[in-house]
């Protein structure tokens, strides 16, 4: 391994390590809603380094360029048929998804669960005049190379486009 990409590991997991001791300190805020979520109890120094490879790999720009739900929603950004993340390595992303004729984007920041099985998204949206917090919860299923599967509920800026867990496929570009 080169040594900068032994410097961003580490320094990925020292992050992860500050970041972990954040969420125990606020409990309240690690993966509501998912059975499979406990409170961050210890460090496991393999555990961090798994999570710091997974984020190194996540990072860029991902795409599923023929993007398709079934549900019954009637929405503009839904016929364009794409829908595209882009991780930064600042932690921050956006979630694009339609084309030319509708675009919807959402903005937020993103980290690797503990056990590197979920990807966290956190954004502010609108819902009904009102700014609400929400965190999105992705499983990851596969992510090497250049490919990625998440099974996800699909949900853009407060709009849902997707209540049930799909998979979804994308390809790094």
């Amino acid at each position: 391994m080169k040594t900068n990409q032994i410097s961003t590991v580490l320094f990925t997991a020292l992050l992860l390590l500050g970041h972990a001791n954040y969420l125990k300190a606020n409990h309240n805020d690690t993966l509501k809603g998912s059975e499979e979520a406990t409170a961050i109890s210890h460090i496991d120094p393999a555990a961090a380094a798994r999570a710091a490879k997974m984020r190194t790999a996540l990072i860029g720009r991902w795409e599923n360029p023929f993007f398709s739900v079934e549900n019954e929603l009637d929405h503009p950004a839904l016929r364009a048929g794409s829908l595209k993340y882009h991780f930064r390595a600042d932690g921050t992303y956006s979630k694009i998804l339609g084309g030319a004729e509708t675009i919807i984007e959402e903005k937020g920041t993103w980290e690797i669960s503990e056990d590197s099985k979920y990807l966290l998204m956190r954004s502010r949206s609108l819902c009904n005049g009102q700014e609400v917090a929400t965190t999105q919860v992705a499983t990851i299923k596969h992510l090497q190379f250049d490919e990625m599967v998440l099974e996800q509920a699909i949900c853009v800026d407060g709009v849902t486009i997707s209540a049930e867990p799909q998979n979804f496929y994308f390809n790094k570009y």
